[in-house]
């Protein structure tokens, strides 16, 4: 945080604020890592600072509104508006979830669950249209927000109608006569629904049509944008490999190195050989003391949590111990 902004640092309990007193809030999730308290939230605010030059920024305290009873951080800031005389007051929160995810991790795990996401998007596209539900609203919304990207003759408010009967089609009467929940199955569902429609019937067919073959595409770029991300990783590994290996032959015939190998024992002699697996070792300590190790538990672990629904597996219980920690009602 600047110095400008750390005005509020200590504020003595007589200077709480009401936590009623009319104002926006703005809540902010930090990303993946290893962030300190309230850096990224003071970026934020810095930066809103730069643009609109806000006034009277401090940090400020506040009672919790949920059962904990424990008081809330925050930092509040007022902007005058010039054109309407008007001054706004905004609590700017974080939901700081790093010390959750802070878990003893391998990176050797998280690189194998790396590798396993290449055939996930595939499966995906090829389970029942009832499942995966968030997958194929996000493509919806996708929809919804670029208009000028539908057929012609179809509008907003068709593919909020057709978000309804796929909301329908997951409700138990639905499923009773519509077990396998297919595609087609949905289409069947439709056709109940404007059955003496003939004209919405196919318009909403053909929109239905064009949402999952939106939503085969996206999977299919998902899969090939992971295989692509595995083989360059593949790549790098492999001419680092060849880079230590082409090394430490040009080591070997160095008299000082090898008057120094002399000096030791077989078993010894032969681990600082210019072979492969000495090679790789060499390589995989140089990567982790560059940080590979630590960018894969640190950020992709936390990418695995996040995208981890398993309720029977650890990363999803550490996922739910965030939603659950925060109150975001403020």
């Amino acid at each position: 945080m600047n110095s400008r902004h750390q005005t509020g640092q200590s504020v003595p309990q007589g200077q709480q604020d009401n936590p009623h007193r009319r104002h926006t809030s703005v809540i902010y999730v930090h990303g993946m890592g290893e962030q300190r308290r309230y850096e990224e939230v003071s970026r934020l605010v810095d930066a809103l600072d730069k643009r609109s030059r806000l006034r009277d920024v401090q940090v400020r305290l506040e009672p919790s509104r949920n059962e904990s009873q424990r008081t809330e951080t925050y930092i509040r800031a007022s902007h005058y508006c010039p054109d309407s005389h008007s001054e706004t007051e905004a609590r700017f929160y974080e939901v700081y979830w790093a010390p959750i995810m802070n878990q003893p991790d391998s990176a050797w795990r998280v690189l194998r669950w790396l590798f396993v996401q290449i055939l996930r998007p595939l499966q995906t596209s090829r389970s029942p249209w009832r499942e995966r539900q968030r997958l194929r609203r996000s493509v919806l919304a996708d929809m919804a927000e670029h208009p000028q990207r539908l057929p012609a003759g179809v509008t907003v408010k068709d593919l909020y109608r057709l978000a309804r009967y796929y909301y329908l089609f997951e409700r138990l009467d639905a499923h009773r006569q519509f077990a396998a929940g297919s595609f087609q199955d949905f289409l069947e569902f439709i056709g109940k629904k404007l059955a003496g429609k003939p004209d919405k019937l196919k318009r909403y067919t053909a929109l239905a049509r064009r949402w999952r073959s939106k939503y085969q595409r996206q999977e299919l770029g998902n899969s090939l944008l992971l295989l692509t991300l595995a083989l360059a990783l593949l790549l790098l590994a492999g001419t680092a490999v060849y880079l230590t290996l082409i090394f430490l032959q040009q080591l070997a015939n160095w008299p000082l190195f090898q008057s120094v190998v002399d000096t030791l024992p077989e078993a010894a002699a032969d681990r600082l050989g210019p072979n492969l697996l000495t090679a790789a070792s060499i390589a995989l300590s140089l990567g982790s003391f560059l940080g590979l190790s630590r960018f894969l538990r640190s950020y992709m672990g936390d990418v695995e949590a996040w995208t981890t629904y398993q309720e029977t597996t650890e990363k999803h219980r550490y996922r739910q111990q965030i939603l659950e920690n925060w109150s975001l009602d403020k």
